[in-house]
């Protein structure tokens, strides 16, 4: 297992595929938060189960478990494709994958490796908000708060074609430092559903 550092983050895993795909994903989102997040990544053939008596928080093809009594999070990826445990303080995320997990990447990094990231995170002070950000042509942020399926997508594309700049239409963190508060977008292809493709071709 060779470890890969970045300026953001350090990642070792076990397979040079899996290695790829990760960092590939990590240094397309563009975000740059301070210090590290380490990622230990193995793949294994089997997951075992885990007894875990904390409460649990069903997420689509997610488990989400945290809390007392030694605040790690631990989320466990459509029951046994993947499983994530995050350092009770530090930015650190240990993680198996099976292979059928590995074959389906581009769900599990915009859902578990996502989720895990979010919550690595605010180890560092830095808080997920579901949003679209963007800026205007005269250089003024908007922020668009507002659950899935409600728009966001289709209004940062439609606002694109019009000269906005979009930092992302979907996923975004806050952070706090010196009494101002910032915000980064973690950059990801705009995701369009039908609808709104068709609502665009007719503007």
């Amino acid at each position: 297992m060779t470890l890969t550092t970045r300026p953001t983050y350090a990642l070792a895993c076990d397979d040079p595929s899996l290695d790829t795909l990760l960092r590939f994903w990590l240094d397309d989102s563009q975000l740059a938060w301070p210090g590290h997040v380490d990622l230990f990544v193995r793949v294994v053939d089997f997951i075992p189960p885990h007894v875990d008596p904390r409460e649990s928080f069903p997420q689509p093809e997610m488990l989400i478990q945290a809390g007392a009594p030694d605040e790690t999070v631990r989320i466990r990826w459509n029951d046994s494709e993947g499983e994530a445990l995050i350092h009770e303080t530090e930015p650190r995320i240990d993680i198996l994958m099976t292979p059928a997990g590995v074959a389906r990447f581009e769900v599990a990094e915009r859902g578990f490796l996502l989720a895990a990231l979010i919550f690595a995170l605010r180890r560092i002070g830095w808080y997920h908000i579901h949003c679209a950000a963007l800026t205007d042509p005269a250089g003024r942020g908007w922020l668009f708060v507002a659950p899935s399926q409600s728009g966001k997508s289709t209004t940062s594309a439609l606002l694109a074609s019009r000269g906005w700049s979009v930092s992302t239409d979907d996923i975004a963190f806050l952070s706090r430092a010196d009494g101002a508060t910032s915000l980064y977008g973690f950059s990801s292809p705009i995701a369009l559903r039908s609808g709104g493709k068709e609502l665009l071709v007719d503007c």
